[in-house]
């Protein structure tokens, strides 16, 4: 939510009454006060239909724009982590390429492989959540 303030010349001045401030709409409350130039309340009322229309448009222009900054975020993150999944996918294939008799094939082999993608997987898995979350704020 925002507040939009009209001021008096010769503008801000924070020793003067009011601060100089002609009129202000506060979005937080809801609220348009109007001054004149001795500082003086001279209308203080609720935000009128419009008025609160545009407040709650602006809020969800402003919610709009966060939700797409953290996709643009989730989706560089996605970005980096990829090559490194594919890299590692590569490198797994390779070495299932390699193993020509299946008895060579260790323990060992096989935990390190699934360990590999199961943190490869469980990474681009969350990355993509993210994304996800990130995009839902975008569709009302």
């Amino acid at each position: 939510m925002g507040e939009t303030s009209y001021w008096s010349p010769p503008g801000f001045d924070p020793s003067a009454p009011a601060q100089g401030r002609a009129a202000q709409w506060d979005d937080a409350t809801q609220v348009y006060t109007a001054w004149d130039p001795a500082g003086n309340v001279t209308e203080s009322r609720p935000y009128t239909s419009a008025e609160s229309a545009a407040a709650a448009a602006q809020a969800s222009a402003i919610a709009a724009q966060a939700a797409v900054a953290q996709a643009r975020a989730s989706v560089a993150t996605f970005k980096s982590a990829l090559p490194t999944f594919q890299a590692q996918v590569a490198s797994d294939v390779a070495l299932w390429q390699a193993i020509t008799d299946p008895s060579q094939m260790t323990p060992q082999h096989v935990a390190s492989l699934l360990r590999n993608y199961e943190v490869g997987w469980t990474t681009l898995l969350r990355v993509l959540d993210d994304l996800t979350t990130a995009l839902s704020g975008l569709v009302t």
